[in-house]
Parts: C-alpha cells; structure tokens; sequence
C-alpha cells in the first residue's frame, strides 16, 4: 500500500542544517497497524507528515499503491489528503465554536458529499457520542473530545488512519478506551500509523517501528 524509498528530511534553520530523516526505507501493507516510537526530536511528527502528504521529503521517493506522491503538485496533493488519509491529534484539533455534529461533518463538506446527515449519525453512533451531537467541545470531557475526532477521521472513510499521540493528553482510563476503539477501527480493515512516546500504548499495536535521531529501525 506504502513504499517509501531513501527518504530524506533536512530543515535549514539559521543556515543550519537539522536532518530529521534519513535514508528512510519503509514498506506497509493494506490492514497493518504500524506504532512508531521515539524520543522527542527523533523525527517520528516528520514521518508522519510526510505519509500525510503535509511535508515533502527532501529527497527520496513516496509511493502510495499506484500514486508517486513526491510528484503530484500542490492542488492533486490536497486532493490526494481528502481522498486517502485522515489524521487523529493529541490535542483534538477541533473548531471550539461548532458543534460536535459539525465538527465531524466538515471533512464531507470540503469533499462536497451528499447526504452528510446519515454518515455524521453513522459514526457518532458508533462511537457512542451520537447524545452530544449538539454539544460543543469546551463542554466535553478529554475521552469524549477524541472519540469526536475519531468520528471525524472515520467519516470520510478513507483507507490510511494517520494519529500523533493520541492519547497523550488523557488519563490512563480514558486512553484505554480510546486504544480499544483503535483495535476495533483496525479489524474493519483500516491501516493504522499512530505515534506514541509510551510503551504500554506501542504494545497494542502489531508492528513497531522506532526512530532514533532520523535514522529507522523494526523492533
């Protein structure tokens, strides 16, 4: 499903180059549920914006099945992002003043998707947040904020889930819930690349990757 080739990523910060990635090579399958681990710094969030065709590598090639993504330029890249990947965030990245409802349906709205109602109640539902569908975020606890991204990651029903810490701002009850729910998303068949400082959270996944200053290694 995924190929990447000798990827390379260098900032230039103050004329000073910051390798974040080097001679990455990485191949994932239709289904896997990919955790990537890593210290602070090590180029895990530049992995993941680069499978997320939010950062071009420097060098190096990205193949998504059929699609040479380091080729495609900025207007098929963005249609490239709505049609096959959705992203799930630490902190919930979602717009305080709408609604739960709305948050969740904007992603169909930007593909300008008939029939939004029925898919936005299909997920929520399926999160068990269809009661709050009218609430908005600032009256929701941390479990339920990232149970509406998860929803709004889902709606589109694209084929690459992409999360960075995900459960990095919950407690451990919460995340445990939140993990179970990603189990669950992985046996429909979606492939998973979550990132994760935290161990206990790695072991759910069935494959790890560390990074260690760019550079990447299967553990």
């Amino acid at each position: 499903m995924i190929r990447l080739v000798d990827i390379n990523k260098i900032y230039d910060v103050d004329k000073a180059e910051t390798r974040a990635l080097e001679h990455v090579d990485l191949n994932i399958e239709q289904g896997e549920f990919i955790g990537v681990i890593g210290t602070s710094g090590s180029g895990k969030t530049t992995l993941l914006n680069i499978l997320g065709a939010m950062a071009r590598p420097s060098s190096g090639e990205y193949f998504f099945r059929d699609i040479n993504v380091t080729k495609l330029d900025r207007n098929r890249l963005n249609q490239f992002r709505k049609e096959h990947i959705s992203f799930v965030f630490q902190h919930f990245e979602l717009m305080e003043h709408y609604t739960v409802f709305e948050n969740v349906e904007m992603p169909l709205l930007a593909r300008n998707e008939r029939r939004c109602k029925e898919k936005v109640m299909k997920y929520l539902e399926l999160l068990h947040i269809e009661d709050l569908s009218r609430r908005k975020p600032g009256s929701l606890s941390g479990g339920q904020k990232q149970r509406c991204a998860l929803a709004r990651a889902l709606v589109t029903e694209t084929e690459l889930i992409l999360a960075d810490e995900p459960t990095g701002a919950l407690d451990v009850k919460t995340t445990r819930e939140i993990l179970n729910l990603f189990e669950q998303i992985h046996e429909t068949g979606k492939t998973i690349v979550l990132i994760t400082h935290d161990p206990d959270v790695a072991e759910h996944c069935d494959r790890l990757i560390q990074i260690e200053d760019g550079h990447l290694r299967e553990i």
